[in-house]
């Protein structure tokens, strides 16, 4: 199915290491895509500030 789409849009993408590899996927296999349209409304503080909360949800896991 991927091989024929033409157009694909992806918003609130952050770069996160999984959104990447879909990226990486969806353009190596969709040989006939015309457009791909990436929009992101995060700032790099947005970015950084999930990180950090990311970080100290898994600490916390960990101590218990």
């Amino acid at each position: 199915m991927i091989c024929h789409l033409k157009f694909v849009e992806i918003n609130d993408i952050c770069g996160c290491a999984d959104e990447l590899k879909i990226l990486e996927i969806l353009l190596k296999h969709a040989t006939v895509l015309e457009k791909l349209a990436l929009t992101s409304d995060a700032t790099e503080q947005d970015y950084q500030q999930k990180k950090r909360m990311a970080l100290s949800d898994v600490y916390e896991f960990a101590k218990q």
